[in-house]
């Protein structure tokens, strides 16, 4: 999500889970971390979309990250 800051700036916020940046952790983001995590996607390390993707915080995007942003998306855990 990007912020218009009051000097003409923008600020980006990263929500953990959610690398479609639509407002919600869904099966959808699950499912974008997984490919990343298969190197079916491509978004590059440090982007908002990676940093996302990375709940676990560990060096990589993993199955692991996959699983616990469903396990988000379905109610079953909260992210931190």
């Amino acid at each position: 999500m990007k912020l218009q800051k009051g000097d003409g700036t923008e600020k980006t916020i990263v929500v953990k889970g959610d690398p479609d940046k639509d407002g919600a952790v869904t099966a959808s983001d699950a499912r974008l971390a997984l490919r990343r995590a298969v190197d079916l996607e491509t978004f590059p390390e440090g982007s908002p979309e990676y940093v996302a993707c990375n709940v676990d915080g560990d060096a990589a995007v993993t199955a692991s990250d996959a699983r616990l942003i469903l396990r988000v998306a379905v109610g079953l855990e909260e992210l931190t």
